[in-house]
């Protein structure tokens, strides 16, 4: 098997940009458009693994891009992405930290569990 093919749908550039390499550098292969509409020029005939949908600033945008990658795009995955000023903070429950402020790191693990096999996807959501 190849390397991973991911379609990074982001219209915020440097967003888009800091999260291109973020994968590059992890061995994954990228395209990345700033719009749905250069997604197939983008990917031309190889299916991406994976498509990440960046939540734009038009947040209410999100499902319908992702009704139209489907219809586009039927066998691959579609995650749809936080934008970085939607990122939790750290939560503190009693002065402990529940839940950990995302490092980059933490996006490139749920990258992999996104194109990790459907059964085991599926198992690391529970």
């Amino acid at each position: 098997m190849g390397l991973q093919r991911i379609l990074l749908v982001e219209e915020d550039e440097g967003e888009r940009a800091r999260r291109a390499v973020m994968l590059v550098a992890q061995g994954y292969r990228v395209a990345t458009v700033s719009s749905p509409d250069d997604a197939g020029a983008a990917v031309g005939a190889a299916m991406p693994d994976l498509i990440l949908v960046g939540l734009q600033r038009r947040p209410e945008a999100v499902s319908a891009i992702v009704k139209d990658l489907r219809s586009r795009f039927r066998e691959a995955r579609i995650a749809v992405l936080m934008h970085e000023s939607h990122r939790l903070c750290a939560v503190a429950l009693d002065d402990v930290v529940v839940i950990p402020a995302e490092r980059p790191r933490d996006f490139v693990r749920r990258v992999a569990r996104a194109l990790a096999p459907r059964t085991a996807a599926k198992a690391a959501v529970v």
